[in-house]
């Protein structure tokens, strides 16, 4: 097999993630151009909106929502709904994936597929909720709500229907201010000032369109979303595949659950490295055992199957981690090895082995 084949065949896994990212970039697109869209709009009596009261659960081992209900909005509270939305997103510069172990910052919005979450289930409650008449007393026993936007087929130009819907979460009870400019109105929300003040917040937490869903605050997504509960899911998961690949042998997974325990880091690290999924490459297993047996880069021992042998302790399970992540790295000049503590970028480098690939 010639050098040129090898290097197609060791970078593919790379390929992926370029993919990955192109699509990401699409997905990102048609929202900033379906936000454009609305934008240009003198008009917007020809968009639907309709404003869901919701209360989230964020509790581990819970369906994602107890409550939601559809809560009647008039046309100008409406208009102000959509530019809260299009402000939200205008105030984030780039679009980056999930992966695990983000972290927020002020300027991305993270990416995560919808297939990926138990996002179903609050499609579900939107579809069969019904219309409630809110005071005071309701409105505060929740803590978030929904702002769904449709753009008709045929306004603009668009060949079909085109709808987003912003999720705002809050981590008490909604607050009930004298200052604000929005009020009830016979069970409603208006800007007329009526019978009692409530908040509509300048923030939005993650908002989904299509197949995926676009977080803007990432520490509150994964509370929604029971993260810590899927985490759980995926430890199994992971720890099954790499069984069924050679990596580990059954009779140590169960020493690998209990040595991870709830410790929410190796979790999430051990999350970031199934997502990567730089294991399945082919040559991984061969290069993995060089690394350790030839160039003493780590400190894993295997069996006579070369399984990797799994002990109870968190710091050799962290290296099985780091190691199978591919995140031990060496720098050029000074050649010195250090372990990645978070995702290791390299869109510069995929950019070019996806050029090479291509060409």
């Amino acid at each position: 097999m010639t050098g040129q084949h090898v290097e197609k065949k060791e970078n593919i896994h790379v390929l992926h993630s370029v993919l990955e990212q192109i699509d990401l970039e699409a997905e990102h697109g048609k929202l900033k151009n379906f936000l454009e869209c609305i934008k240009s709009l003198n008009d917007y009596s020809k968009i639907s909106v309709k404003m869901y009261v919701i209360r989230f659960n964020a509790r581990k081992n819970t369906s994602l929502i107890n409550t939601l209900s559809r809560m009647e909005t008039d046309r100008t509270l409406n208009n102000i709904l959509i530019n809260k939305v299009i402000s939200a997103v205008e105030q984030k510069e780039s679009i980056v994936p999930f992966l695990d172990l983000n972290i927020d910052n002020n300027e991305s919005i993270f990416y995560e597929r919808k297939a990926l979450t138990d996002y179903s289930s609050i499609e579900e409650a939107i579809v069969n909720s019904k219309v409630v008449k809110f005071d005071e007393e309701t409105l505060s026993s929740n803590n978030g709500y929904a702002i769904e936007i449709i753009l008709p087929k045929g306004v603009k130009g668009n060949a079909e229907e085109i709808k987003i819907t912003a999720f705002t979460y809050f981590a008490k009870a909604w607050k009930l201010k004298e200052t604000s400019k929005f009020f009830l109105k016979d069970g409603g929300a208006t800007t007329e000032n009526k019978e009692s003040n409530f908040c509509i917040f300048d923030y939005v937490t993650f908002i989904c369109m299509d197949d995926g869903l676009f977080v803007l605050n990432n520490n509150v997504f994964q509370t929604i979303m029971n993260y810590t509960e899927r985490l759980e899911k995926r430890k199994l998961e992971t720890l099954d595949e790499l069984n069924k690949l050679g990596f580990i042998h059954k009779d140590g997974i169960d020493i690998f659950v209990e040595a991870i325990g709830n410790d929410k880091s190796l979790l999430k690290n051990l999350a970031a490295t199934q997502r990567s999924g730089h294991y399945r490459n082919p040559i991984f297993k061969s290069k993995l055992l060089a690394i350790v047996r030839d160039k003493k880069l780590g400190n894993l021992r295997f069996d006579n199957d070369n399984n990797i042998i799994v002990d109870n302790d968190k710091r050799y399970i962290k290296e099985i981690i780091i190691l199978l992540g591919d995140k031990r790295v060496k720098t050029l000049i000074l050649e010195n090895v250090a372990d990645v503590e978070g995702n290791l970028h390299l869109q510069a480098a995929m950019t070019l082995t996806a050029g090479s690939l291509v060409a």
